[in-house]
């Protein structure tokens, strides 16, 4: 065991890596999504209302699709990378990340093909229009291109987070580019629906080649890796990991379904409007997903070393420091919200201000939740996460379908601020319930 000094310097170090990373990725991210914001609000005025609804839709659709055949494989390819490079068994981690880029292409393969399927059923159960469906169909088409878990496993795991921050920023320069050329010579539907999917194609092709730039790269130090086959890593826990890491990415799915349910009860006018509280809340939410992201495999590695007391330590410090740092949006949105929306997307779209404010308070209360969901998966625990959402995301369905009839989108802000505090309190005591049961037994 190390002694108190050798502990508080590794603290120190963990510490200034996870924000040295979470500052690459968040800078990446906040540059990118400044950018992407003027996209958006193009869009957004291009379009009006209720044709950005509509848009809204199909995105929303064709990427729910996605993320339902997804496993989330990032977390799984890290957790076992971890355990075999702690192993010295560079091989085995070469062969982990071959294995998540055929396990995600043919997730990505029948996204596609479910999404141009589904695309008829889907109409009739959320009651678009003709030209809604037919948008979804032809968006489809970017599916088999959008993968993203092992790329970002790669990428992370080997400490490439500049190239993440690098990636999200260029895409969306091309993106506002597409977006602008649009809305300067021909602002239609049609048209900015080419721009979205051509954004999308090239954001995901950029990160899979800087990936396996990186991949290819770290290979070459491998000099075991042509001796081991996908078979020998492809183990049963693995599988299972990654089978549950799809059920868990499917539950929060549900989260994306807000805007096809207010278009439903509402209208697609009101699906625009909540688009626009989502994006301004997600500002935030990248703060937090950075330091999520970046988080994780730091705690990956401190499991597969068995360091129980820092894994703690680090959980608890980042915890409050993310929680607190994400009031300061919300309390500057609650001071200057309404003008700045009036200003930049129009008096069209100002009654998003309140459910705005919910939307920024339920990423508080996830800033505060972060670290403990990396933490149960650290020490392999994806089913107690399976169980956590599972629970969260029924308290969430039920919310959304009883107060967004009644409450229109502000409904729908709720029904997340909810999800966001079931879910943070039931992954806290997951997170207290698993770490003392391994700490003491790793003792013993």
């Amino acid at each position: 065991h190390d002694g108190p000094q050798d502990a508080d310097k590794n603290h120190r170090t963990l510490q200034k890596r996870l924000y040295a990373n979470a500052a690459k990725l968040f800078s990446g991210t906040t540059v990118a999504s400044f950018i992407a914001l003027g996209s958006f609000v193009l869009v957004a005025r291009g379009l009006g209302a209720e044709k950005f609804g509509a848009l809204v839709l199909v995105f929303t659709y064709v990427e729910v699709i996605i993320r339902v055949c997804g496993f989330q494989s990032w977390q799984a390819l890290i957790r076992f990378a971890s355990r075999y490079k702690s192993e010295n068994r560079l091989g085995h981690v070469d062969a982990v990340f071959r294995f998540g880029f055929y396990a995600d292409f043919i997730a990505c393969l029948t996204a596609a093909i479910l999404a141009m399927s589904l695309a008829s059923i889907a109409g009739d159960v959320f009651a678009w229009r003709q030209e809604v469906e037919d948008a979804a169909r032809l968006f489809a088409l970017v599916a088999p291109f959008s993968l993203t878990g092992t790329p970002f496993a790669v990428l992370r795991f080997y400490d490439r987070f500049d190239r993440i921050a690098w990636q999200q920023i260029v895409a969306a320069i091309f993106k506002l580019a597409c977006v602008a050329l649009v809305y300067l010579l021909a602002p239609t539907f049609e048209n900015f629906l080419y721009a979205w999917m051509g954004a999308h194609l090239f954001t995901h092709l950029l990160l899979i080649g800087m990936s396996w730039r990186t991949y290819t790269a770290h290979r070459q130090s491998s000099v075991d890796s042509t001796t081991i086959s996908v078979r020998e890593v492809a183990s049963f826990s693995m599988l299972r990991f990654l089978f549950v890491s799809n059920l868990d990415g499917t539950l929060r799915v549900a989260r994306e379904l807000d805007a096809q349910v207010v278009a439903l009860f509402i209208d697609e006018s009101a699906a625009g409007v909540l688009r626009v509280a989502r994006r301004l809340a997600a500002f935030v939410g990248r703060l937090v997903d950075a330091f999520f992201t970046a988080i994780y495999p730091e705690l990956a590695n401190l499991a597969a070393l068995g360091k129980w007391h820092e894994l703690r330590r680090f959980v608890r410090s980042s915890s409050l420091q993310v929680g607190f740092v994400a009031t300061l949006p919300l309390i500057g949105f609650v001071l200057l919200g309404e003008f700045l929306l009036t200003l930049v997307f129009g008096a069209e779209y100002s009654n998003a201000y309140t459910v705005t404010i919910i939307l920024l308070a339920a990423m508080v209360i996830w800033g505060f939740a972060q670290p403990y969901a990396p933490a149960v998966l650290a020490l392999g625990q994806p089913t107690r996460l399976l169980l956590v959402h599972t629970f969260a995301t029924c308290v969430y369905m039920a919310l959304l379908f009883a107060l967004v009839p009644k409450l229109s989108i502000i409904g729908a802000g709720l029904a997340l601020c909810a999800l966001y505090l079931v879910w943070g309190l039931l992954v806290f005591y997951a997170y207290q319930k698993q770490v003392p049961r391994v700490s003491l037994a790793q003792n013993d």
